[in-house]
Formats: C-alpha cells, sequence, structure tokens
C-alpha cells in the first residue's frame, strides 16, 4: 500500500514536471513569437536598418541615436511631425550610423518583455505590446507592411491562447485556432493597409475622416467654405453661413453691421484692408483641394531653414521684396484672435514681416505656403508685424523690383527667391487629366510653354474675361455626385460660387504656364478697417467675410492675390496691370545681375633695388612651392575627383547605371569581384532584366565588401613593420 502511495506521488509529480517544462517551452516560443513580431512591425514601420547581416553593426548609443533620427524622419515625411535630429547618429559622411547592434539589443528586450507577461498568467498585460501598434496606426499615417501584422496578430493571439491555457485542462493544441483565424482576419486588413494607404492618411483614418473632421470642427471651429472640401460644399449651406452675395457684398463695401457669426477679431492702431490667408491648396484631385503630402513639406524644410536664416520665407515675400528693392514700407503691429474659424491654421496678411522670428508658438511653417497649429486645441491668438496693404500696389512694387539700383541686398534677395522659385514651378503646376482636357477644349492650344509661361498681365486679362463672358455667380448649387468633378461640372452648368471661380482660375493659369494656388481666408475691406479705426481700432470679421480667391506666383516677387469673383470685385484694392509688369525678365535679373563693383585698392608706393628683386624672388619661391604641392597632390585630387563621378552615378536615380558604375569602378580599382557582384554587373550592361533599387543595395555591399579584402590583402602583403625593416635590409645588403 505504500509502494502504491509512493508510486503514485513520482508519477504525478513526474506528470508536472513534463506539464511544467511544456509550458515553459511553450511560453518561450511565445514571448520570441510576440517579441519578434512586435520588433518586424516596427522595424518596417518606420523603415530601420536592421537585417541578420547587419545585427551587431555599429554601436548600441549611436545605433539609438540613427535610430532616433530615423524614426523622426518617417514622422516627418508621413505627419510632418517634428522631432530632434543627432549629429552624433550620423556617419562621416552623413549618412545614418548603423542601428544593428542597438536593433538586436531591443529585440532581446522585446522577447524578455513578453516572457515576464507571459509568466505573470495576467492576459491584460498583453495591451503593453498591442498599445503602442495600435497607437501607430490610429494616431499616424504609418503603416507596416501587411506580413509584419499579421504576424503581430498571430502572435498576440498564441500567446492569448496559452495563457488561457496555462492549467494545460483543455488540451495545448486548441490555441491554434484563435490565431488562425486572427491572422486570415489580420492579413485582410494589413493587405488593404498595405495596398490602399499611403504616407498621409492611411485607411483607418481614411474610413473615420469624416466622423474625426466633425469633431475637429466642434473643437477647433471651421471655415465656410470646408478649408478646399468642395465635395460637399453645398449652397444654401454656404449662405446660410455668409448670407447672401448681394448683402455681403454691400456690407462689405460699406461697413455696415455683419449679422454672421465673428470668425476673427484684429486689433491694430493701423488697420488696413487685408487679404487673410488661411487654407492654401496646392493639389486638385477632382473634388477638393489639398495641401501637398507632408513629406513633400518635410523634405522642402532644410532648404526652407536656411532661407529663413537669411531673412526669407514665402509667406513674407512681399515685404522682402520691397524691403530688397529699397521701397519704403509703413509697418503695424497687429493681434488676430480666432473665434470661430478655423484654429488649426494661422490667418496672416500677405503683408506678413519677418514670419518665422515671430510665428506663434505651436506653430508649423508649412515651407512657406500655410502656417498650422500644432496644438489639439489651435491656435487661438497671435500677434505679428506687417505693412499696410500693399495687394492694391503689387504691380508698380513689381516694376520698382526690377528697375531697383543693383545692391548686395538686392542680389541676396534673387538668389533666396531662385531656389523657393524652383519650389513653386515643381508643386504649383499640376493639373488633372479630365480638368486639363475640359480647358484644352475650351481655350484652345496654349503654346509652346517649355521656355516661359505666359505673360502674367496678358494671362489676367485673358482668366477674367473668360470668367465674366461664360459664367455667372450663383449659390443655386448641391453637393456633388459620385464621380463627378467640381471644375469640370461647374463649366458644364456655367454658373457657381467663389470657390468655383477660384479653382477654375487656379487650373486656367497653371494651363498658361503660371503658378497658382487656391486659397480660403477671411477679408478685411477698407470699409471694414475705417470702421475698426472709429471703433478703437478692433475690426470684427464675420463669416460673411470668409472668402476664397485665387494666388499666382509672379518670378523674382512671390505670391499675389487676384479677385475674378465678380460680385467681390471692386471690394478690395485692386493692383493696375497696366503698370509694372512690363519690367519682369526673371532670366536676366536672376542670371545676369551685375556684379558689385570692388573697391579699387590704394596704389602701394613704388620699391626700387633690393626691395624689387626681394620680392620677385619671393614671388618665385612661393609660384615654385605651389607646383611642387600641385604636382605632389595631383595624384590624390584626380582620384577624389575621379571618386565623386563614380559616386554621383552610384547614388543617381537610374539602378542600372549604378549598378553598371559600381561595377566599372570594382574591375578599374582592381576590387576583388564576387560571383554575386559579376552577375550583376552583367546581367546591367548587357540584358534587359529590370535593375532593381534593392540590386543597386546589393551591388554596393559588394562594392564595400571588396573594398575591405581589398584593403586587408595590402595589409597582409605588406606585412608587419619588423618584416619590412628586414626585407629593406636584405635589398641594401645585395646592394
Amino acid at each position: 500500500m505504500r509502494t502504491d502511495w509512493r508510486l503514485t506521488v513520482q508519477l504525478t509529480f513526474s506528470e508536472k514536471q513534463k506539464s511544467s517544462k511544456r509550458q515553459s517551452l511553450l511560453e518561450g516560443a511565445a514571448a520570441v513569437l510576440v517579441g519578434a513580431a512586435l520588433f518586424r512591425f516596427f522595424v518596417s514601420a518606420f523603415g530601420l536598418g536592421w537585417s541578420p547581416a547587419s545585427a551587431f553593426s555599429g554601436g548600441p548609443l549611436t545605433g539609438l541615436l540613427s535610430a532616433a533620427n530615423t524614426i523622426a524622419d518617417r514622422l516627418g515625411a508621413a505627419d510632418y511631425t517634428i522631432l530632434p535630429k543627432y549629429a552624433a547618429g550620423m556617419d562621416p559622411s552623413g549618412e545614418a550610423a548603423p542601428q544593428g547592434l542597438f536593433l538586436t539589443i531591443a529585440l532581446v528586450l522585446l522577447c524578455a518583455l513578453a516572457w515576464l507577461i507571459l509568466s505573470s498568467g495576467v492576459r491584460w498585460l498583453l495591451l503593453i505590446p498591442l498599445v503602442p501598434a495600435a497607437a501607430l496606426l490610429l494616431g499616424t499615417s504609418i503603416t507596416g507592411d501587411a506580413w509584419s501584422l499579421t504576424a503581430l496578430c498571430f502572435a498576440l493571439a498564441c500567446a492569448f491562447g496559452l495563457m488561457a491555457d496555462r492549467t494545460g485542462r483543455g488540451g495545448s493544441w486548441w490555441i491554434f485556432a484563435l490565431p488562425a483565424a486572427a491572422a486570415a482576419a489580420s492579413l485582410c486588413i494589413g493587405l488593404a493597409v498595405t495596398q490602399t494607404g499611403d504616407l498621409d492618411q492611411n485607411p483607418v483614418q481614411a474610413r473615420t475622416g469624416p466622423a474625426i473632421q466633425q469633431i475637429l470642427h466642434s473643437r477647433l471651429g471651421s471655415s465656410p467654405l470646408g478649408s478646399g472640401d468642395l465635395e460637399d460644399l453645398d449652397g444654401a449651406e454656404l449662405v446660410s453661413l455668409r448670407g447672401d452675395v448681394q448683402t455681403a457684398a454691400a456690407s462689405m463695401k460699406e461697413g455696415g453691421p455683419d449679422e454672421t457669426k465673428t470668425a476673427l477679431t484684429l486689433t491694430s492702431e493701423s488697420l488696413d484692408a487685408w487679404y487673410l490667408r488661411g487654407f492654401v491648396g496646392e493639389q486638385y484631385d477632382g473634388r477638393r483641394w489639398k495641401p501637398l503630402s507632408n513629406g513633400a513639406y518635410y523634405r522642402q524644410r532644410d532648404d526652407l531653414y536656411w532661407l529663413n536664416r537669411q531673412g526669407f520665407d514665402g509667406l513674407s515675400q512681399i515685404m522682402g521684396a520691397s524691403a530688397a528693392s529699397g521701397q519704403k514700407t509703413e509697418e503695424t503691429s497687429i493681434t488676430i484672435k480666432t473665434e470661430k474659424a478655423d484654429r488649426s491654421l494661422i490667418y496672416l496678411p500677405y503683408e506678413t514681416a519677418g514670419t518665422q522670428a515671430q510665428i506663434p508658438e505651436g506653430t508649423q511653417n508649412y515651407a512657406g505656403a500655410f502656417l498650422r497649429s500644432d496644438r489639439r486645441t489651435g491656435t487661438s491668438g497671435y500677434t505679428l508685424s506687417c505693412g499696410l496693404n500693399m495687394t492694391g500696389s503689387w504691380t508698380d512694387r513689381v516694376g520698382r523690383l526690377y528697375e531697383a539700383e543693383n545692391s548686395r541686398a538686392l542680389r541676396d534677395w534673387f538668389v533666396s527667391e531662385s531656389n523657393y522659385n524652383v519650389w513653386c514651378y515643381e508643386n504649383d503646376l499640376q493639373i488633372p487629366d479630365e480638368a486639363y482636357g475640359a480647358l484644352y477644349e475650351a481655350l484652345g492650344d496654349p503654346g509652346d510653354l517649355s521656355r516661359d509661361h505666359a505673360p502674367y498681365a496678358r494671362a489676367i486679362e485673358e482668366v477674367k474675361a473668360y470668367l465674366d463672358r461664360n459664367f455667372i455667380y450663383s449659390e443655386d448649387f448641391g453637393p456633388l455626385k459620385e464621380g463627378e468633378d467640381f471644375v469640370t461640372s461647374f463649366m458644364k452648368r456655367g454658373k457657381g460660387c467663389d470657390a468655383h471661380y477660384a479653382s477654375l482660375a487656379v487650373l486656367i493659369f497653371r494651363y498658361y504656364g503660371i503658378p497658382a494656388r487656391y486659397v480660403e481666408g477671411y477679408l478685411l475691406t477698407p470699409a471694414d478697417a475705417k470702421a475698426g479705426e472709429a471703433a478703437g481700432g478692433t475690426a470684427s470679421l464675420g463669416f460673411s467675410r470668409g472668402h476664397a480667391w485665387t494666388e499666382i506666383y509672379i518670378d523674382g516677387f512671390g505670391w499675389v492675390p487676384l479677385e475674378l469673383t465678380p460680385p467681390y470685385q471692386g471690394i478690395m484694392p485692386e493692383a493696375d496691370l497696366s503698370r509694372g509688369l512690363e519690367s519682369v525678365n526673371y532670366k536676366n535679373r536672376n542670371q545676369d545681375l551685375p556684379q558689385e563693383a570692388e573697391e579699387e585698392p590704394e596704389t602701394a608706393p613704388q620699391r626700387t633695388g633690393g626691395g624689387i628683386i626681394r620680392s620677385i624672388l619671393l614671388i618665385l619661391l612661393i609660384l615654385m612651392a605651389l607646383a611642387l604641392a600641385a604636382w605632389l597632390l595631383r595624384r590624390p585630387i584626380q582620384k577624389q575627383l575621379a571618386w565623386r563621378r563614380w559616386k554621383r552615378d552610384f547614388e543617381g536615380p537610374n539602378p542600372r547605371r549604378a549598378v553598371c558604375a559600381m561595377y566599372g569602378y570594382m574591375n578599374e580599382e582592381k576590387v576583388p569581384i564576387s560571383d554575386r557582384a559579376l552577375e550583376l554587373g552583367n546581367m546591367a550592361a548587357y540584358s534587359r532584366i529590370e535593375i532593381s533599387e534593392r540590386d543597386r543595395k546589393v551591388m554596393k555591399y559588394e562594392l564595400e565588401r571588396g573594398k575591405r579584402e581589398k584593403k586587408q590583402m595590402a595589409k597582409e602583403n605588406r606585412g608587419t613593420l619588423s618584416d619590412r625593416l628586414s626585407d629593406a635590409g636584405r635589398r641594401l645588403r645585395r646592394k
């Protein structure tokens, strides 16, 4: 009896040990699975540099800073979230330092965290790895690839099932049914995310966009025209917000009482007529105007930073051009308080001075196109400096800019503006195919615009005449129907509101080769400014002052507003198109600007005798030293110049050319060539097979490997210092 009891205890203990070992093995495997899946998700989402081959490259600290820089770039390109970057995270060439060792440590720590969670048996702790991934998907525009998302869902489901079956009473293998179902569902979601997502808005955000937009409008205020959202623009709703156009126009001209909701309140000692630019639309997709992608603004941010350092900003060009050409400007301080208008936007006059130095705290500058608050509650008030009205005389100022006497300030202005000018022409000339076809039928062939655009004065007059002749202002329209284009439907119906006029005008100017943008904002009219002065320097702008207009880019000068909607013409001061624009000759002004005369050095006293001989000898010695230095350095300089030419080809836009260049460099420099490099080089040189970015990266890796191998071989051939001394001694003894 005692023996049977002991045997039973031993068998029970043995079974428990086996069960415990099996459970520990399963928990360890699940922990590795969860940690690796979460690691893979974030590596793919942020584009971090990790692979098995580079798992131990770099140092922990430099890898951490390099990974932080990569994450900052990814968030900046996706959501224009600006994070600090660290110079210590870059190698001497300016490239990201290796991240392998740091990421490997992070992988180990994630697996250890997952094991601690599984060992605890508390299932809700699985939210710890799930929450950051969900926050990334829901809170940003970044998405991981479909397979990493699937693997993460599968791993978490496995862990959940394993923790639910810790006692072993329900059987261990049923837990994989739930992960299989979760994997199938997450694969579908992941494929949708990967195929339809982009940097600016992932599919989760796209589906929740309308609801979130309504919440944001209730929290941040709104624009009567919808900030470029033309799809839902409704004439009846517009009238309810702004009033009918006749009443609004009369109020703006005469400064009468405004019964609409107060959008902005302006306070200044010297109020004047200003266009207050808010939303700026640069991309038209047929149903809405949108800013450029966050990635485009982020890529331009470095250039904009240096332009700002030189005193140039796309939001203050009128003041900058006037100052560079020596034109007098009167400045005033203005305080703008946002009431019912959209607090996510910063409303600025075109006459704003020194934007970057005085933008409100918590505001981002989107490449000189517009300012947006990055606070959750928006920006409710700010103070800035601006000039008195200049948009009503911008043609005169353009003429004086091009006729101004040459000076260093003028040269610096044109150099800075030429960089920004390229950005505008690259991004503000796009027209969708459907709209281009409609414009071609309506306006005919625009002619050869490859060398220059249409003359400004003629283009403005033709656009205004075309709109006045073919369209009437009307607020009798409803939201767009499915598949309908906003501009082409306006061209067919022949009637619409200021958003219609401004949108069509932007595309016509682009059709004529002139960069143009769609703008929404508010008008402080001369009558409103006069009434505000009488009220102690405070003017209240209601929704009736909300307006859409077109702005075009004048080479060398900047963005200027144009009023092309009939009921609004004559309300704001308008420039005289017959003056100033004939002076614009941008190419000559920018490229052939005469150089500032150098000061004549004082005439030195003439030397005689020994002084002249010593001077000649000194000059000869300097020339001989320079010649010797040039002869000694000729090979290193030639090699460096050749390397720069090679490197340009390595990093060029064409992967095939890059692979061929690297293969040629390896042959010329006698770098050991592996079989893989030989195969890639021949494929790029002689076959029609497509060469991808991956092939470029492989070839670059083979090149670096070959250079290291060549260096090691040279070191081995040289031998140690004692060997080299012995060889030298033997050679001397032979002699």
